[in-house]
């Protein structure tokens, strides 16, 4: 299969796995992998078996499509809003105040409130 494939399949693999707050190691017992076998899948040096497709899908909680999005701009935005608002809900009010900064600035909002 083609190098470029491989890579940003492991990519999105990593993306998801990061997400789920899961070591390589973790997601790699819930599928029933050797953590190296992971890593090389998420590096793009080896392919996942179809086989074991569905319990990584499963122990991601996506879809398998996701995984094939390579362009994160496709990903939807009302996902995108749920997410960054559960990252916010887990925040301290240090973290908060942070985010919030640099989302105003960000934005080009000169005044702060």
């Amino acid at each position: 299969m083609d190098k470029e494939f491989n890579k940003r399949f492991g990519e999105r693999i990593k993306f998801y796995r990061n997400k789920m707050n899961l070591t390589q190691e973790q997601l790699a017992e819930k599928i029933n992998l050797q953590p190296s076998t992971l890593s090389y899948i998420e590096n793009g040096k080896n392919n996942i078996s179809y086989m074991k497709l569905a319990p990584l899908c499963k122990a991601l909680n996506i879809e398998p499509y996701k995984l094939f999005i390579f362009d994160y701009r496709e990903e939807n935005n009302s996902e995108r809003i749920k997410d960054i608002n559960n990252l916010l809900n887990s925040m301290d009010s240090n973290q908060l105040e942070l985010s919030y900064r640099v989302l105003y600035d960000l934005c080009g909002f000169s005044d702060r409130k």
